[in-house]
């Protein structure tokens, strides 16, 4: 698709009847539900690996470190990264 062109995609899809009709109040709720659904859609697997790669280079490292404070720190802040990821993303909504 490209980067940024998820809805536009949507639309055209939307246009050949390939998915339903939203009404326009949701218009500006198009997108996809999560962060890493984002990136894999608009800048396909070559894009997404080194992506997924690059985030597990840092959980693991984050795990190996030798300060169990730091390593506690930092491993919390990289699942916290992972799963909010996860979550609904605002990336292509007008707030």
């Amino acid at each position: 698709m490209g980067a940024g062109q998820f809805k536009t995609s949507y639309y055209d899809l939307a246009s050949r009847g390939l998915e339903p009709k939203l009404p326009p109040v949701v218009d500006s709720m198009i997108g996809p539900n999560n962060s890493f659904l984002a990136y894999l859609s608009e800048l396909g697997l070559f894009g997404f690996i080194p992506l997924v790669i690059l985030i597990g280079y840092l959980g693991v490292r984050a795990w190996r470190h030798s300060d169990p404070l730091l390593r506690y720190v930092q491993v919390v802040t990289w699942l916290w990264f992972v799963l909010g990821s996860f979550a609904d993303t605002f990336k292509h909504r007008k707030i």
